[in-house]
């Protein structure tokens, strides 16, 4: 990971001051990948359980960085030694933090959160000078690292906060210090380290913790998680059931009304329009006219692997192939079931970071399939071999071993007019399949 540093002379003097070491020259970068670092930046080296970054400062020391921040003892000019280079990291965007007076929305949940920052980033940014956290920077470490980046003139930050254990909402929580605070919805996404549904509620729900008295909590009303999640902000609800201030209803593919505004959305599917809705309300809490709204929301192009569209020789694919859990993949098989074309065919992968509900959470796949329509059922990964064994009385399944078994019979099987679904969780390498598709 890299990021630029936009306010170079500011930042030089941030370390000047707080860790008393000069700089000759202003930082233009931080990196903590040897491979990516460039004449001028900071280099923060790492420790993992098969790596370690500081066998790398020799080579970095001779590439002119700023400063090396080291926990290891080394005498050389440019280098600032500290007990520990992920707290280092925190430390400073802490500072940084508190530095720029601005509106900073915390956005998180189980599914949707990447792209709702995008959408939102999309909206917002014609009208006001606004920063996002980069590709899924979300982490404890990526995140706030990430934020470095910002500049004096930004008056919004869109920061994405992911988890895969307890603490790490609070924890990136305590270093942004959000005033506004969105969550996406809950589900049994990574719950590897949370063991129930129950937990990945509480940890997401730190984010409206955190809030100040003066911040405002966007909560989606529908999710009865979110909906009972106590804070000490404003509290803003979105819905597409009850009485919620910001009121969405889907009239028809692709087109979605909020509070008696037409939205024709870019892309069909429940996914977009809660995520139209909840960006709808964030931009409007912010300042955006409506008709600016609006607008923006129906140019939004998805990112890679986050279902957008593709034609290829009179063949549709839906590529959702980016990440997968049990309720975005019965989300994104809805949308291939409610599409209209000749046939219709899912390709699933494994899905990953479930802990003790792996083995439930693909039966409930598998019991979903059984009571669908879908065309074709292709199947690849360990797990999915065991939904192919309920599937087995359906001889319209096939699971595969290999991608490239998978390419070689849907080349042979596929036909113009036919819709492709693909979804896997990231480690499945599910766009390989998509690439491989004549």
């Amino acid at each position: 990971m890299r990021i630029d540093i936009n306010e170079s002379e500011i930042f030089k003097k941030l370390i000047e001051q707080n860790y008393n070491k000069q700089l000759i020259i202003p930082p233009l970068g931080i990196t903590i990948d040897s491979r990516l670092h460039k004449p001028g930046d900071i280099y923060i080296p790492l420790v993992g359980e098969n790596f370690d970054g500081h066998d790398f400062i020799p080579q970095i020391s001779k590439n002119k960085p700023s400063l090396i921040v080291s926990e290891k003892k080394i005498s050389i000019k440019s280098v600032l030694n500290v007990k520990n280079n992920r707290e280092f990291v925190r430390n400073i965007a802490k500072i940084w933090r508190n530095k720029f007076n601005l509106k900073l929305v915390g956005i998180t949940g189980s599914n949707g959160k990447t792209t709702t920052k995008d959408l939102a980033f999309h909206v917002i940014s014609p009208s006001k000078n606004c920063f996002k956290t980069e590709k899924n920077y979300n982490t404890v470490l990526s995140s706030p690292l990430s934020f470095l980046s910002i500049t004096k003139s930004q008056k919004v930050a869109l920061i994405e906060m992911g988890t895969n254990q307890p603490g790490e909402i609070k924890s990136i929580c305590d270093v942004l210090q959000p005033n506004i605070g969105l969550i996406t919805n809950i589900s049994n996404a990574h719950t590897e380290k949370f063991n129930s549904i129950k937990n990945i509620a509480i940890e997401k729900s730190q984010l409206f913790n955190c809030l100040p008295t003066n911040g405002i909590a966007i909560v989606n009303s529908d999710d009865h998680f979110i909906s009972e999640m106590k804070t000490n902000a404003k509290q803003i609800t979105y819905g597409f059931n009850g009485t919620p201030e910001f009121f969405g209803e889907i009239i028809e593919d692709k087109k979605l009304l909020i509070n008696g505004n037409l939205i024709h959305l870019p892309y069909s599917g429940f996914s977009m329009a809660q995520n139209s809705l909840a960006v709808f309300a964030l931009s409007t809490i912010i300042g955006i006219p409506i008709n600016k709204i609006i607008k923006r929301i129906e140019s939004f192009k998805l990112p890679t692997g986050r279902g957008q569209l593709i034609n290829r020789n009179g063949i549709k694919i839906i590529d959702d192939s980016y990440n997968a859990n049990p309720t975005s993949m019965i989300t994104g098989l809805n949308r291939l079931i409610q599409s209209e074309s000749n046939r219709k065919i899912a390709i699933l992968g494994d899905m990953f970071e479930l802990g003790n509900i792996e083995k439930e959470s693909h039966e409930k796949i598998a019991k979903f399939l059984l009571n669908e329509k879908i065309d074709m059922i292709i199947l690849i990964g360990k797990c999915m071999k065991n939904v192919q064994s309920i599937l087995n009385e359906n001889s319209n399944s096939f699971w595969f071993e290999s991608h490239n078994k998978i390419i070689n019979f849907l080349n042979d099987v596929i036909k113009k007019g036919d819709l492709v679904y693909v979804k896997g969780s990231r480690g499945m390498r599910m766009e390989k399949i998509i690439e491989g598709i004549n």
